[in-house]
């Protein structure tokens, strides 16, 4: 589904492009994607049952995460400093990226990475499982922060091109502000890794959250219209803390299955994953549309 999906959106034929055809594929696109997430973070869950080892995974997970978005990111940048300036040819080899990509790396892991098919001798009823979940408190606490980073990092990126292009008044320097980014958030990886084994996942993760914040009311305030330094300062204190909270949250969700798993005694990494990468989701689609709204109905801004 993943691989047909991107070869329609990132190259499709001139003469099918319609807004029913985008929304098809795009919706093909993201249950592709959100199968293999779900798949792929639930799987991480359980090749540990150690507090740090957890964080360990699924922080080499973002780490590569954040590499392969920069990687995506310089391919179109490359391209134009070639002299390939057509936009139909930078969005293809993005799709090219995925398509020969994907394959190359899924099968090995497939075929090495171990898969224990955990066996339950005892399933509860549907009804016991719900009550289960309805009342895991520490479940929809991890929820609601997701949900949250979800929306502040959505509103982020919804609203990054018109802070570089209007705030900053830098638009040809927003793509290279963004690869600063992330390979901010690709080096400070290490950093919140040994933060949570000295003193605990959820309070580096309110460092994190906490330093997100401050950067954005420190260094916004003393934006200048050209000043590219501090453009590129911003963007790479500010990608410092990317990388931390999708960490630490699948992590912290990872120990809670545990915990799970001894009052129901079932694996359900699964659908755990599956509420959290649904509530991720849905903070980001209310903050894009939330931020475009306020935009409009109380700055009265009109992008160009």
């Amino acid at each position: 589904i993943l691989l047909i999906s991107v070869w329609m959106v990132f190259m499709p034929a001139k003469e099918s492009v319609s807004a029913g055809y985008l929304l098809f594929w795009l919706i093909a696109l993201y249950i592709g994607y959100t199968m293999l997430a779900i798949a792929h973070q639930s799987w991480g869950a359980e090749l540990s049952q150690s507090y740090d080892d957890r964080s360990r995974l699924f922080g080499w997970r973002e780490v590569f995460v954040i590499a392969g978005m920069t990687i995506v990111l310089a391919i179109p940048a490359a391209l134009e400093l070639s002299g390939y300036s057509h936009q139909q040819d930078k969005v293809a080899s993005m799709g090219w990226f995925c398509l020969i990509l994907f394959p190359i790396l899924a099968l090995p892991t497939l075929l090495v990475v171990p898969d224990s098919q955990a066996i339950s001798p005892t399933r509860l009823a549907i009804k016991q499982q719900f009550h289960l979940i309805v009342n895991n408190r520490l479940m929809w606490r991890l929820l609601a922060a997701d949900f949250a980073s979800g929306f502040g990092t959505a509103v982020s990126g919804a609203l990054y091109i018109f802070v570089a292009s209007t705030y900053f008044r830098l638009p040809e320097h927003a793509s290279i502000a963004l690869l600063f980014y992330f390979m901010a958030s690709f080096l400070a990886m290490p950093m919140w890794l040994k933060l949570a084994y000295k003193i605990g996942k959820d309070v580096a993760l309110k460092i994190a959250l906490l330093y997100g914040a401050a950067v954005n009311i420190l260094l916004l305030p003393i934006a200048e219209a050209g000043n590219i330094f501090i453009l590129w300062g911003f963007t790479l204190t500010y990608g410092i803390a990317f990388g931390a909270a999708p960490t630490l949250l699948r992590s912290m969700m990872a120990d809670l299955t545990d915990q799970d798993e001894l009052h129901s005694g079932e694996k359900r990494s699964g659908m755990f994953f599956a509420l959290l990468t649904t509530t991720n989701k849905l903070g980001a689609a209310i903050a894009v549309g939330t931020s475009f709204a306020i935009l409009e109905l109380a700055f009265n801004f009109i992008p160009g």
